[in-house]
């Protein structure tokens, strides 16, 4: 539940999100962020709160050796450290199928490109330049789409998608949050 949305513009990714904490009953702004920096990666987060706790607090993104390119830094470096990280802090079981990571979604900003990484930590780009995850997702990828040619801005973009998953997601709190890199 609630929403983190992403958006390229310009060589810079740029990430938001809400700030609602919400389980099957109840649903309340946290003071806790789910975006946040880690080196050169700016990380938008949905999901459960522990892992947030884990990604935020214990995960730390590896190295980027210069032989290896964005894609495989991501799949071969990038995921296998949070893949792990995860699996150490007891977040995620290890099954014969693949990890489970359980109920999270990342927005992955680095080097001037967007990433969507899954529970099942698979790494996802889309084609559009934007991409959006959580229960509100649907209703801020339309504004995205609606967006995409106009002179609004990255940052105006995202709130204007925030602000319409919060209308349409009873899922999606303010504050709303927004970093580039």
């Amino acid at each position: 539940m609630s929403v983190a949305v992403g958006l390229v513009e310009d060589g810079k990714v740029w990430i938001g999100t809400d700030s609602a904490l919400a389980d099957a009953s109840s649903c309340t702004p946290h003071l806790n962020t789910k975006l946040f920096k880690k080196g050169e990666v700016l990380i938008g987060m949905t999901g459960c709160a522990r892992s947030f706790d884990v990604i935020a607090h214990m995960f730390r993104a590896p190295a980027h050796t210069a032989h290896m390119s964005v894609d495989r830094y991501m799949r071969a470096a990038f995921v296998p450290e949070l893949r792990q990280s995860t699996i150490d802090l007891k977040y995620s079981e290890d099954h014969k199928e693949g990890v489970n990571g359980h109920d999270f979604r990342v927005l992955v900003g680095y080097q001037g490109r967007l990433f969507q990484i899954n529970g099942w930590f698979a790494v996802l780009e889309t084609s559009y330049g934007f991409d959006s995850i959580g229960s509100g997702s649907l209703f801020s990828l339309g504004v995205l789409h609606d967006l995409r040619n106009s002179d609004w801005g990255a940052s105006n973009q995202i709130r204007r998608a925030m602000e319409a998953a919060e209308f349409f997601d009873p899922y999606v709190k303010r504050p709303f949050h927004i970093k580039s890199i």
